[in-house]
């Protein structure tokens, strides 16, 4: 078949040749080929993600997208190949043309329109945050976000025109099978919501148009820190025998390792507050581990020093000194969400629980 065969773009012929889009139903342009072998424009396959309620599948069979960023996945050459030698150059290069454009312009209203994650107590510029996402309306967000601009809107309450959220841009998402998904990001701008939707057919996911503030993060590591620092001493490594807070967080640090953490969270503000404020004759120590169940692995870590940051939080810079097993734990009566856990060491023995406290608050914890 030649080029000039095509200028018509027969259906068939294009289908017999393997070079249609199942989605526009014209020749590939910047063709994705999928795992599942399934290939489609790239512009037709970030539109029909974007709409799909379960976000990344595959059009065709409903297969898993693999792919991280389809804006930035390379095209399948050899097929990219295929279509240009069937298609007269000058349809080709138009339409390649006309995709761009509508591509960039895709990428560029995500950066003015986006989707709101609220939460209680919300984040700060230049904070770390890490979130998991279970919500269905949250899924749809992180898909969007992770396919597009890697943006979301961090809201401290529920969105509303003229109200400020801040902007945290996805460094790492980790997605589970079932949909779920574990993010890591930073929040880089403070903005103002002029206008405020639900966006359809995605579970009531909130959107909004944003107008920058101008309140951008620097990238000073002293950002906000107090000349208020103090430094703990060392002491024999005796295994501790009072039931010690829970800091949940996957990849604890190692024995022997050190590492810093930033609390703002209330939870873990307490934490802080009240192994800096015990008596000095102990030893400032709390549990970092991914789970608060028993039979779980934790490190326990001594706080070396820490300083006062504004406003409100706390860094941390600790060691980690044993590995323990947690056998049980125990919600705090006047903090939820804060636990207390008894541990053991490998020689089995066994440490009491004191009476524990509780009070509500929402997960958020930031490292650096």
């Amino acid at each position: 078949m030649q080029a000039q065969e095509l200028t018509n773009f027969d259906d068939e012929e294009l289908s017999e040749s393997g070079i249609q889009c199942p989605v526009c139903l014209s020749f590939l342009c910047q063709p994705i080929t999928l795992s599942c072998k399934h290939s489609f424009c790239r512009l037709c396959l970030l539109k029909s993600t974007r709409l799909s309620p379960d976000g990344r599948t595959c059009p065709m069979c409903r297969a898993a997208i693999e792919i991280r960023a389809l804006p930035e996945q390379p095209v399948d050459a050899e097929l990219d190949a295929r279509v240009k030698q069937r298609v007269p150059c000058a349809i080709h290069a138009e339409r390649e043309v006309t995709n761009a454009a509508e591509v960039e312009a895709y990428l560029k209203q995500q950066l003015h329109n986006l989707p709101v994650f609220a939460m209680y107590p919300g984040t700060k510029v230049g904070q770390h945050v890490q979130l998991h996402f279970f919500e269905p309306r949250y899924r749809v967000l992180i898909r969007r976000a992770w396919e597009g601009a890697k943006l979301f809107l961090y809201a401290s309450e529920t969105p509303r025109e003229g109200r400020q959220a801040v902007v945290v841009q996805v460094v790492d998402a980790q997605f589970q099978m079932d949909g779920r998904c574990n993010i890591v990001g930073r929040a880089i701008e403070e903005v103002k919501m002029e206008q405020v939707w639900v966006e359809e057919g995605t579970c009531g996911l909130v959107y909004a148009r944003c107008s920058h503030s101008g309140s951008s993060n620097a990238d000073s590591p002293g950002r906000g820190v107090s000349a208020h620092s103090t430094s703990f001493r060392s002491s024999a490594e005796d295994f501790p025998s009072n039931p010690l807070p829970l800091f949940c967080l996957a990849n604890e640090v190692g024995v022997g390792e050190r590492s810093a953490l930033t609390f703002f969270e209330r939870r873990y503000l307490t934490l802080a507050q009240r192994i800096l404020d015990a008596d000095r004759a102990a030893e400032p120590l709390f549990l970092w581990g991914p789970s608060r169940h028993a039979g779980a692995t934790a490190t326990v870590v001594r706080v070396e020093n820490w300083e006062m940051q504004e406003p409100g939080e706390v860094r941390v810079r600790l060691r980690g000194i044993y590995r323990a097993t947690i056998t049980s734990s125990e919600e705090d009566s006047e903090v939820p969400g804060l636990y207390y856990a008894r541990v053991r060491r490998s020689s089995g023995v066994e440490h009491s629980t004191a009476s524990i406290s509780r009070r509500q608050t929402k997960k958020i914890c930031v490292i650096q």
